[in-house]
């Protein structure tokens, strides 16, 4: 079967780290692994902030990552240390992220170390996903020109883009819609810490509703097309219709 017939839905799961409520992401990523779902985790190499652990939970999140691993999931740079400041975020995503009260220095020190980090625990880089999703300039210069880091999860796009020299996977929402109402690539962030056990077997049962090809994708195949008209407009709208529901 042609599997470029079916919408693309993007799953992936954020804030991972050794405070983060492991029973609730062992079931997720388990239930997720027997369906033969795509895995993607956003892994914060030395989380710092307190309000993402939980009580009774400090474990070493890199064995558990390079155990996931083997079994086939991915893992993306979830910032370093999760520490939000506000401030004036590119692309418009967010008034929040890690690196805006840090200087170009700081940020590639932080940065080099988190690559390091996963290198030294042999855990693959698949790309870069911001605390927030709040980037700062100096966080997409780095990123533009770090090897390592092929690929940045965000942004209200149609589908995969290209932008500035930099590569795109869509970010648009937290929770998986009809499929009517989807674009051709949805990017889907959940948090699993955050979630009740009914909201994961809500989701598990909209997952098994729908065609394992639409989960199906793989980074290197993925063509990252030019921002258009189109992207923009549509952009735009997503945003209008955010800010009504908000």
């Amino acid at each position: 079967m042609n599997q470029t017939k079916f919408k693309k839905i993007a799953l992936r799961l954020d804030d991972f780290h050794e405070k983060c409520h492991l029973d609730k992401w062992n079931f997720l990523v388990g239930e997720l692994m027997k369906r033969g779902i795509p895995i993607h985790i956003g892994l914060i190499p030395r989380n710092n902030d307190k309000d993402l652990n939980f009580h009774g939970y400090n474990f070493n999140h890199w064995k558990l990552a390079y155990n996931w691993q083997s079994k086939g999931a991915h893992f993306w740079i979830h910032g370093f240390e999760h520490n939000l400041q506000k401030g004036n975020c590119s692309f418009s995503l967010s008034n929040k992220g890690e690196f805006f009260d840090s200087n170009d220095s700081e940020v590639e020190k932080k940065i080099s170390k988190a690559i390091s980090l996963f290198k030294t625990h042999k855990i693959k880089i698949s790309g870069y996903i911001a605390p927030a999703h709040g980037y700062s300039q100096n966080i997409l210069e780095i990123i533009e020109r770090n090897e390592n880091l092929k690929i940045i999860w965000d942004g209200y796009w149609y589908g995969p883009r290209n932008l500035k020299n930099l590569n795109f996977i869509p970010q648009q929402f937290w929770k998986i819609y009809p499929l009517f109402l989807l674009p051709s690539f949805s990017g889907v962030c959940i948090h699993p810490s955050e979630m009740s056990y009914k909201e994961i077997s809500d989701l598990l049962k909209k997952i098994d509703n729908l065609n394992i090809n639409n989960f199906k994708f793989e980074l290197n195949k993925i063509i990252f097309q030019k921002i258009n008209y189109f992207d923009v407009t549509y952009s735009l709208l997503y945003r209008f219709i955010k800010y009504l529901k908000n």
